[in-house]
């Protein structure tokens, strides 16, 4: 029995195999961050997030493309939570690259599982979970933000893919204190979901303020989960499953778009290719939501269930007075979409890809388009055609310039 309990401990040791846990140079400070050079600095984060010495806010910044392919030798992986500080992590625009996320121990799943989080400039690519937990984002499991904190995502890129039920693309689980701050800012997500509820954030539950601006999903969801084998409904959106609003929220979604194709082959399903469902949960109390030019674009196929809908499924129990929810200059692709929607105008696939349908929208600063050719997009994105065309030129480009 002592042998048997030995071999467990080591072996509880040896978790992250041959690549890790090794400690990051630096002393998490502003002056002096942890340097994140390997995925190995993850996993000694993990183990050791309660004992580091700290101010209120721990430092990380990442100096170089990180290969995180041994993550696959994992039994368990680590679990990046936050202890009585926040935890800010610049990614400095490097790459993490093959990420694999199997199980984790508090059943949330994420590189950044659970706490309050300040990351910017990450880029997480060919990025997957393949296990079950109760709540999974591929960046982060859980992000919050209590009385007078501050958290945020700001310009992160994640790209892979979720093959259990409950999981989404981004974030799992987004919890605003009152008092508290969320934004999420510049991000962009291009994923498969097998079995998920959403692509960017399965559920928001907001008492202060949020605010989603300038981010963009594209994946596809696949769900093939009978609802009734676990006693609930499936519900299933493009960006955002269910916003939870409670006494004195302020909720603003400006700026961001969807494209999605959702497959739903079970019973009992709620689909939307923007929003899920708004619920005020403090029964008609005054909460505030504004969702201003956004579009919706994709399919949704699916056998039968409560509701589809086109951008925004289900608005329930809020304030009397209408003017709480405002949805302004919002439109979705009548073509694909085959629904109706009361909340977002309908536009053909030909309109959705002419500037004069947008109405009100920021085409020197935020937005672009090519006439006649594509929906709208972030200027600080690159169409696919126009940077294959950059691709070929480059090399023509070069030897021109050499000669």
């Amino acid at each position: 029995m002592k042998k048997i309990f030995v071999y467990i401990f080591v072996l509880t040791g040896l978790v992250f195999a041959d690549c890790g846990p090794i400690k990051p140079l630096g002393k998490g400070t502003h002056e002096d961050p942890f340097l994140f050079a390997q995925i190995g600095n993850f996993a000694w984060f993990a183990n050791n997030y309660k004992k580091i010495e700290h101010g209120p806010i721990v430092y990380c910044v990442q100096v170089n493309d990180i290969d995180a392919t041994k993550s696959k030798d994992w039994w368990r992986f680590p679990i990046m939570r936050t202890d009585d500080y926040i935890l800010n992590y610049d990614g400095q625009g490097y790459s993490i690259n093959n990420l694999c996320m199997g199980w984790c121990d508090n059943e949330t799943g994420g590189l950044f599982t659970e706490g309050v989080f300040q990351l910017k400039n990450i880029n997480l690519i060919e990025a997957e979970k393949n296990r079950y937990e109760n709540t999974v984002g591929l960046l982060v499991g859980k992000l919050y933000a209590g009385k007078g904190q501050e958290a945020f995502v700001r310009n992160c890129h994640v790209q892979g893919k979720t093959t259990y039920w409950l999981a989404s693309a981004f974030i799992g689980k987004l919890t605003v204190g009152k008092g508290g701050k969320i934004e999420i800012s510049d991000c962009s997500v291009d994923a498969e979901i097998k079995d998920g509820p959403a692509g960017l954030i399965t559920t928001v539950n907001n008492h202060g303020t949020l605010t989603i601006k300038n981010t963009s999903i594209k994946c596809q969801i696949d769900y093939n989960i009978d609802p009734l084998s676990w006693g609930g409904d499936v519900k299933t959106a493009g960006f955002i499953n269910q916003i939870l609003l409670y006494k004195g929220s302020k909720t603003n979604i400006e700026d961001c778009y969807s494209d999605v194709d959702i497959n739903i082959m079970v019973r009992s399903a709620v689909a939307s290719g923007f929003i899920g469902e708004l619920f005020n949960q403090d029964h008609r109390e005054r909460v505030d939501v504004a969702i201003k030019r956004c579009y919706s674009t994709g399919t949704i196929n699916k056998t039968n269930g409560y509701a589809t809908a086109s951008f925004l499924s289900i608005v329930d129990n809020l304030y009397t007075n209408e003017e709480t929810i405002i949805v302004k200059d919002c439109y979705y692709n009548s073509t694909s979409f085959k629904k109706g929607d009361k909340y977002a105008l309908p536009k053909t696939e030909e309109e959705m890809k002419q500037l004069a349908t947008f109405e009100n929208w920021d085409f020197e600063n935020v937005w672009d388009i090519d006439e006649g050719e594509s929906m709208p997009y972030f200027i600080s994105e690159i169409p696919e055609p126009c940077g294959m065309l950059v691709l070929l030129l480059l090399p023509l480009f070069l030897r021109r310039n050499k000669n």
